[in-house]
C-alpha cells in the first residue's frame, strides 16, 4: 500500500521545519533539513491539487526561506506563509 501526500502534508512539514529551526543550530539543524527535503519531495507530487498561482507563490516563499543571508525570523515568516498558502 502506498501513501500519496497531500498539500496539507507539505504544509505540516514546513511548520515542523519552523519549530525545528528554534534549536541552537537554527536552519542548519538536521531536523530542519529533513523536514524541508520532505516538503520539496512532496511538493512536486501535489502540483495538480493546487491553484497554479498559489503554488508559484508558495514555491517562491520557500526559495526565499532557503537563502542563508536572510535573518532567521524572515526565513520562518516565509515558511509560515508558504504553509498558509498550501492550506488555503
Amino acid at each position: 500500500m502506498s501513501y500519496t501526500p497531500t498539500r496539507y502534508d507539505v504544509a505540516a512539514d514546513l511548520e515542523h521545519a519552523i519549530y525545528a529551526s528554534f534549536s541552537g543550530k537554527k536552519f542548519k539543524d538536521g531536523n530542519v533539513i529533513m523536514f524541508l527535503s520532505h516538503a520539496f519531495k512532496d511538493l512536486s507530487r501535489v502540483k495538480n491539487q493546487m491553484n497554479k498561482r498559489r503554488l508559484a507563490l508558495a514555491q517562491q516563499r520557500i526559495r526565499n526561506a532557503l537563502k542563508s543571508n536572510r535573518a532567521a525570523t524572515k526565513r520562518r515568516e516565509d515558511l509560515l506563509m508558504a504553509s498558509i498558502l498550501l492550506r488555503s
